[in-house]
């Protein structure tokens, strides 16, 4: 649902969005009223602290609702800068109180099967797999399974798998249902939303 309301944002792009404004407003309601008037539509964000409205075709505006929102995009601001990881989303800019972030726009995948064709596998066996690799830490082990159980694009999997397990412990992230990831404008596979790290 929410990747169609994505692409009927972007079959009408602002024209009148201007940045350099969007710096000197002074908080996440004059922020959201902005938006708004531009003719930027918007859909919640993971969790609803925050709104997402479309700016084009790889580009979204995330604007925070309350403290929480805040909350939220300072986490995946100082995330996103303490790793180069191709996994998460790129931010583009931000307010330095955080009351909103420019990131990439990412579409999220509607079904599992959508998953695996980008993954190399379904989000069921990521999840078995780091469970293999956390008690054996030898990449073999967790390959001969893939192979056992039928999977077959090893070289996919195995760079989506590294990225998402060193990520998701190094910040706790627990959400690794297929829900929560999507593909970038450029085709990468992405975490949907690293804000709510725990």
């Amino acid at each position: 649902m929410i990747a169609l309301v994505i692409l009927e944002k972007l079959r009408s792009p602002n024209k009148h969005f201007d940045i350099r404004y969007l710096k000197s407003l002074t908080n996440f309601q004059q922020v959201r009223k902005y938006a708004e008037e531009c003719g930027l539509k918007s859909f919640e964000d993971i969790g609803s602290s925050r709104l997402v409205f479309v700016l084009s075709s790889s580009k979204v505006l995330k604007v925070a609702k309350s403290e929480a929102g805040i909350e939220q995009n300072e986490i995946e601001i100082k995330v996103r800068q303490s790793t180069d990881s191709d996994i998460l989303t790129k931010i583009f800019d931000y307010d330095s109180k955080f009351r909103w972030i420019i990131a990439e726009l990412v579409k999220p995948f509607k079904s599992s099967t959508e998953f695996m064709k980008a993954a190399g596998s379904d989000a069921y066996f990521f999840d078995r797999a780091a469970r293999i690799y956390d008690d054996t830490h030898d990449l073999d082990d967790v390959r001969q399974r893939y192979e056992q159980d039928g999977y077959e694009n090893w070289e996919l999997f195995s760079h989506n798998f590294m990225n998402i397990f060193d990520i998701a412990n190094e910040f706790n992230i627990t959400d690794l249902s297929y829900t929560n990831y999507g593909t970038t404008a450029d085709g990468r596979l992405v975490i949907l939303d690293y804000g709510l790290t725990e």
